[in-house]
């Protein structure tokens, strides 16, 4: 199953709530849609950061930061021409 359960998310994290992660999902949506990306690499992008997030502890000032990061990732391994870390810093 490549789901992550949500209360394993809200257990793991003293910073970050569900409304957060909503708002870095849509944010990831968003330049998914404007690099005009695969959906597997959006899929994996949410799924390495649910992962992430139910695994470590992470500071709510870096919770873009790891979005940014499961989507850079996820474009390494999805995409033919990924888009670049400053690409992805000018957003």
């Amino acid at each position: 199953d490549f789901r992550i359960p949500v209360q394993r998310f809200c257990q793991s994290q003293t910073e970050i709530n569900l409304h957060m992660r909503s708002v870095v999902i849509k944010w990831l949506i968003n330049v998914h849609n404007e690099f005009e990306l695969s959906s597997e690499t959006l899929f994996s992008s949410i799924y390495y950061f649910d992962y992430i997030l139910s695994q470590i502890l992470i500071k709510k000032r870096k919770i873009q930061l790891l979005g940014s990061v499961c989507l850079w990732v996820a474009a390494k391994i999805h995409e033919m021409s990924p888009p670049s870390v400053n690409e992805l810093i000018e957003l």
